[in-house]
């Protein structure tokens, strides 16, 4: 029963001890939180171009889901600047005033903020066109 007792007490007083070794100036956050507030996508399609601007976090949320779920697949084996087909940039806008451009050639290839190409999965990335279409603009104009 003393070593439950022991151990309780050490239990409780854990993340006491802890905290002490913790500069206080970590859990501080000083400016503006890095938060999307803004998502504009230009779509070039068949000589047709597309165009979202997403203010509303359920839509913007969509977005960025479908970034996160993307999965990387090693670098291009290819310019994908030459290839033909569908265009996306996606431009992500903080609320700290900086930005997130993500370019997507066809169904194959992204690239985040100039990085170098990547390989994506082809049946993720075929999911952004049709769910463009599906959610229309909040705004017409950014």
């Amino acid at each position: 029963m003393r070593k439950l007792q022991t151990l309780s007490i050490l239990f409780f007083l854990l993340p006491v001890l802890l905290s002490g070794s913790v500069s206080p100036g970590l859990h501080r956050i000083d400016g503006p939180l890095h938060t999307v507030t803004t998502v504009h996508v230009v779509c070039s399609r068949e000589n047709r171009t597309m165009t979202r601007l997403y203010h509303a976090p359920r839509k913007m949320e969509k977005v960025l889901n479908y970034l996160r779920l993307l999965e990387d697949q090693g670098t291009a084996d290819t310019d994908p600047e030459r290839l033909a087909g569908d265009r996306f940039e996606i431009t992500l806008y903080y609320s700290d005033g900086q930005q997130g451009i993500y370019r997507q050639r066809g169904d194959r290839y992204l690239s985040k903020n100039a990085h170098p190409w990547k390989k994506v999965d082809p049946d993720q990335a075929r999911l952004l066109y049709p769910m463009l279409q599906a959610m229309p603009s909040d705004r017409k104009q950014i």
